[in-house]
């Protein structure tokens, strides 16, 4: 739903940069920094020079959110559109507000976890007594992976926000089921998402349940990381 493919290049381009800016901004705190002489400290000498977690929090909020928005209300209009109830799609509607909140802290999470990646390769490298390029090696190596990490990003966010749109649209215009739709030309299908396509529609406040763990209102919203990253289904209102 929506436009999907204009949001996705352009959050895999936004968290690319984000990336490499946090590895330049490291690797310029590496190459001021005063070396220390004890090999215990190592870990007080990385918090001096890995890059600040909750600024770089902040700032994947602020460049990808705009347009995790934008892609979640334009599929609650196309699904109000789509079923043709006459209703406005309300994105203040307290579950939509929600679920923008809860993406956010999810959002920050991913720069703490790269802050504490890039923070233990520093540690490593100070105390097996690395000179600072061979250290400054180990950052730049972080780089092998900008463009896998910003790919499952901008797929994990932006189809996730689609299908949350689309599954507050069908409940705003009143839809009664809804049905998961699975996509069957993903490079790593999930059976067990299969199995919830298959099980057929189920009421629209229902939950759909995965063998996997997770369970919520709609694809990329299943409150776990092993049903919503990368997942590629879709929902569907089930019109009898």
């Amino acid at each position: 739903m929506g436009r999907v493919e204009a949001h996705l290049p352009r959050v895999q381009d936004k968290a690319a940069k984000i990336y490499n800016d946090l590895i330049d901004e490291t690797l310029k705190n590496l190459r001021a920094a005063k070396a220390l002489q004890h090999k215990d400290v190592a870990d007080r000498w990385a918090d001096g020079i890995v890059f600040d977690a909750a600024l770089a929090g902040d700032r994947f909020v602020s460049d990808l959110s705009p347009e995790t928005l934008a892609m979640l209300e334009e599929a609650g209009i196309e699904a109000v559109g789509e079923i043709g109830a006459d209703v406005v799609f309300d994105l203040t509607d307290p579950a939509v507000r929600g679920f923008i909140r809860t993406r956010e802290k999810h959002i920050k999470t991913i720069a703490f976890n790269f802050h504490d990646d890039v923070r233990k390769e520093l540690a490593a490298g100070y105390r097996e007594g690395e000179a600072v390029t061979t250290i400054a090696k180990r950052i730049e190596g972080f780089r092998e992976g900008v463009q896998f990490q910003a790919d499952r990003i901008a797929q994990t966010e932006i189809l996730g926000a689609s299908n949350r749109g689309g599954f507050e649209g069908y409940k705003q215009a009143g839809v009664a089921k809804k049905q998961w739709v699975h996509t069957f030309t993903t490079e790593n299908p999930r059976e067990q998402h299969e199995a919830i396509d298959q099980a057929g529609p189920i009421p629209i406040a229902q939950d759909f349940v995965s063998t996997l763990g997770g369970s919520g209102p709609c694809p990329g919203s299943m409150n776990s990381a092993a049903d919503d990253i990368r997942c590629t289904c879709t929902i569907a209102a089930a019109v009898s």
